[in-house]
């Protein structure tokens, strides 16, 4: 993942990912700090910032790195879903299902070439995962990240 065609963020973020992948939150925080460093207006950093505060289990920070990143790109998929995780973290589902219903739309108009998961994937996913417990819901949210992800990847070198 190239951002910007800077090596430096592309080398926070890759190591912010390797430190998540093994458990270590504070080197991913670290790693993602010193992306913003070298790009404080990207949407993108502050996403994935809060989506590593998110698995440290800092909500209130994470809540805060996604509303950054919305005010940065409006149309980010990634911080709607983050903002809703934040919201099931903390046990408040109808906000999450709100603003997950948000991702859903913002995803669908920055993929109108249809690759990335529809509207009524999303919350089809999602209407599965509200009556799971926290754990189960939260990886059903991670997949669709990660879906989210994949798709618009597939898309960028299609």
């Amino acid at each position: 993942m190239v951002i910007d065609g800077d090596p430096g963020l592309n080398d926070a973020l890759l190591g912010a990912m390797r430190y998540l992948k093994s458990g270590d939150h504070e080197g991913a925080l670290d790693a993602l700090r010193r992306a913003l460093i070298l790009a404080p207006e990207n949407a993108t950093v502050h996403a994935a910032l809060g989506n590593a505060l998110i698995a440290a289990g800092r909500h209130a920070e994470a809540t805060e790195a996604h509303r950054r990143a919305l005010e940065i790109t409006p149309e980010c998929p990634q911080a709607y879903i983050g903002l809703a995780m934040t919201c099931f973290a903390r046990g408040e589902d109808a906000s999450g299902r709100i603003i997950l219903d948000q991702a859903a739309r913002v995803t669908e108009r920055a993929t109108a070439g249809g690759i990335a998961p529809t509207a009524d994937e999303i919350l089809d996913e999602y209407a599965a995962a509200v009556s799971l417990p926290d754990p189960e819901r939260a990886a059903i949210m991670a997949r669709l990240r990660g879906l989210s992800r994949e798709r618009l990847y597939r898309r960028a070198f299609a």
